[in-house]
């Protein structure tokens, strides 16, 4: 797989290569599963969603 994300890597512009290197095996530092953000959106939209619903009450 490293050779394919190297491969999209490179027809990209520098700035997407950075942030996709959070989701290549090969790159050092924190590994982020792109399906945690997805549920970290989710999670911060149902908290907006109930913080709204107390305030109205």
């Amino acid at each position: 797989m490293g050779k394919k994300m190297e491969k999209k890597r490179a027809e990209m512009p520098p700035a997407r290569a950075g942030i996709l290197s959070f989701w290549d095996e090969e790159a050092p530092g924190i590994k982020i599963d792109p399906d945690y953000i997805l549920y970290a959106c989710f999670a911060v939209a149902v908290l907006l969603i109930i913080a709204h619903t107390m305030a109205a009450v």
